[in-house]
């Protein structure tokens, strides 16, 4: 009996050896799931990295992961303020630029605010992004070797590491936004030979502290969205299960209280640049949605009193074609960085208008705060289910004309599409695109009918009726999805003229058909 307990312990003990040797336990092993891609997408990036649009964007990781061997390693100390992350807010602190009020300028970057420990931040996720890809993607020990250096100067250090803990309000933002490519990165070297288990999970200590001084704080506007993407991946990297759980339902909790009943980042909209902090909100949920993507949670179709990730998305994705036409004060224009991640809400739903948003900016694009080269790690290709582009006016042939010589009533199927009411034929129509007929009609006052639902999601639109270019009147429809209903108006007409229906406001809509008649004295 005692040479079985002593032949356990021995096999024990060379179990718990080549366990801690090969770097599988709880902390060091490989995980299929990943923060944003896993082992399964990593592969797919290999196989494709030598094919456009994905080919540019590689070579541009490339060149980020080079020019971060050559960077020296971030830390808070270079602010001189010791170990403590130390921040000033960036639109604040004007009166002692130029002695005028107000002291905070909503959109303004006061050039004399303190942003050095932000600047670290920001290249150390950064960097540890680019290095972690490119290590994953070529196997090359350098990279990953950078890695670790990286993290332990920000990290681990005794003279270098920052304090696992936010110095105030500015600092809870900053940090929520850069430190994630940190964990990005560190999550795609933990199979590295050269990191060792004991190494990991003294980091992974620290993740876990901060970790808990993110849970002791809660934010209002983007601040709160983003607390959970830093809670999110943090824990994703730590796989602490009761954090993850606890962040994805915190997510479902303040998704209605951010995200308006068309669509809209309601706390977002009174900002100076509505439009850039609104898309900067709706980046941070698609963030946590992806991160709960591959630990099998579903956030991307989660739908609370009619509230929903998608909603946003849709909503939001004809201004990031044409921000011109964003109803809210934008001070300055938007960026790429600003629409890129529709790049990672296509790959997860093939809609046409995301596609137009992606085609709108080109490939490839980049997400500067936390998940990098998009195009390269998500980027998918297809063909879009509808055009995206203005449709053209229909050849004669594609017409079906019912005509009823007592009401002049023509109802035009617009082209081959997607099976509707009845197994007619409708379209897909978003703002600023437009769909005319010529239309041979005796001339007099005639009653206009457009036969249309929302589109999916949307929250409806307004069209525009114009008659040889010119708008006569205007309709608004917000019918639910494929509940077509028909809106009319008065329109005069004239032998020959051009009847041409645009949307001019709102989100895109389907198109059933247009009844043309004419209008009777009683």
């Amino acid at each position: 009996m005692v040479q079985r307990i002593v032949l356990l312990s021995v096999l024990c003990t060379l179990l718990v050896s080549i366990l801690i040797s090969t770097g599988v336990q709880a902390h060091g092993q490989i995980r299929p799931e990943g923060i944003y891609i896993d082992n399964a997408e990593v592969e797919q990036i290999r196989e494709r990295k030598d094919t456009e649009p994905w080919k540019s964007a590689y070579n541009d990781l490339i060149r980020e992961a080079r020019a971060a061997l050559r960077d020296t390693s971030h830390s808070v100390i270079d602010n001189h303020g010791g170990n403590v992350y130390m921040t000033e807010p960036p639109y604040c602190g004007w009166k002692r630029v130029d002695g005028n009020e107000p002291d905070c300028r909503d959109g303004e970057i006061n050039p004399q605010a303190n942003r050095v420990d932000y600047e670290n931040a920001i290249a150390t996720g950064k960097n540890a992004r680019a290095l972690g890809l490119a290590y994953r993607l070529t196997g090359e020990d350098a990279y990953a070797d950078k890695l670790v250096d990286v993290i332990d100067t920000w990290a681990l250090h005794h003279y270098t590491y920052m304090e696992p803990r936010f110095s105030n309000d500015q600092s809870r933002i900053e940090l929520s936004i850069t430190l994630p490519g940190l964990f990005y990165g560190a999550d795609l070297i933990r199979d590295y030979p050269g990191w060792s288990v004991a190494h990991q999970n003294q980091f992974f200590d620290w993740v876990d502290a901060l970790m808990e001084a993110a849970e002791n704080w809660r934010g209002t506007n983007n601040f709160e969205l983003w607390r959970l993407v830093l809670l999110a991946s943090g824990s994703a990297l730590t796989d602490n299960e009761v954090v993850l759980v606890s962040t994805f339902e915190r997510w479902r909790q303040v998704l209605p209280e951010h995200v308006g009943e068309d669509g809209q980042m309601v706390k977002e909209l009174g900002r100076t640049k509505s439009l850039m902090y609104s898309l900067y909100a709706l980046n941070a949920l698609v963030q946590v949605a992806e991160i709960a993507e591959h630990q099998r949670v579903d956030l991307y179709t989660y739908e609370v009193a009619g509230r929903s990730l998608r909603l946003a998305l849709d909503y939001h994705a004809p201004y990031a074609i044409d921000p011109s036409t964003w109803p809210y004060k934008q001070m300055s224009p938007i960026e790429a960085k600003d629409v890129a991640i529709y790049e990672v809400a296509y790959q997860q739903r093939h809609s046409a208008i995301y596609h137009a948003v992606i085609e709108a900016w080109g490939r490839p694009l980049y997400e500067t705060r936390t998940m990098g080269p998009v195009t390269l790690t998500h980027g998918h290709v297809s063909v879009p289910p509808v055009d995206p582009e203005p449709t053209p006016p229909p050849p004669q042939d594609d017409l079906t004309l019912l005509v009823d010589e007592a009401h002049t009533t023509r109802n035009v199927r617009l082209r081959d599409c997607p099976a509707g009411e009845d197994g007619q034929c409708w379209a897909w129509i978003s703002s600023g695109q437009w769909v005319q007929w010529d239309m041979q009609v005796e001339a007099g006052e005639r009653a206009v009918c457009v036969r249309a639902a929302r589109w999916s999601s949307g929250p409806g639109a307004t069209f525009s009726i114009q008659v040889d270019e010119e708008e006569q009147a205007r309709i608004r429809v917000q019918e639910p999805h494929q509940r077509f209903a028909n809106h009319c108006t008065t329109v005069a007409l004239h032998d020959g003229n051009t009847l041409r229906l645009r949307v001019v406001s709102g989100h895109s809509v389907d198109l059933h058909s247009i009844i043309v008649q004419a209008v009777h004295d009683s």
